[in-house]
This record gives structure tokens, sequence and C-alpha cells, in this order.
């Protein structure tokens, strides 16, 4: 789906962009703790596998937030944000 928002042929791009942004929003709530420890007793499985995979994408996010359109900068934004707080891995006991 990533792949779908940076192509700039995918027809109602802004609305893929928004969507990977809420898929990582909600993973990023569901795989970690607000003291930033991962979840790792949450069904289903891989939301901190996809939050990691979006938080690597940050630049990605970058260059969609300078995108011609305006709908696909203002849904990136968010994500680019989001991607530059993400724990990159649960802090040390």
């Amino acid at each position: 789906m990533f792949e779908l928002a940076v192509d700039r042929a995918t027809p109602g791009r802004a609305s893929v962009v928004a969507l990977v942004v809420n898929i990582g929003r909600e993973s990023l709530e569901r795989a970690y703790d607000d003291d930033g420890t991962e979840i790792d007793h949450y069904l289903p499985t891989g939301c901190a596998q996809t939050a990691a995979f979006l938080r690597a994408r940050g630049m990605e996010f970058a260059e969609l937030a300078r995108d011609s359109d305006r709908n696909v900068r203002l849904a990136a934004t968010s994500g680019w944000g989001r991607s530059l707080t993400m724990p990159a891995r649960p802090p040390p006991c």
C-alpha cells in the first residue's frame, strides 16, 4: 500500500496516504504502551513491525509532504511527524 502512496500515478493518492497514516497511527497505539515498552500480547500481531516499517520511511513521508497535490501534502504531514516520533525499539529495562 505504501508503494501506491508514493506512486504519482495512483488515483486518489491522498486517500491512500491518509489510509497508510491511519494504519501507522493505529499500529503505533497498539504496539507500544505509553512508556514506550512494546506490547507483545496484543492480537493481531505485527503492529510493532508495521510501526517500524513506517518509521523507516520518514524520508518518503518528507517527500510526500512536498508533493504538488495539496491533499497529499496534508495527509503526509501527519505521517511524517508520526514516523519521527515512533520508538525505534522498546527502552532498556
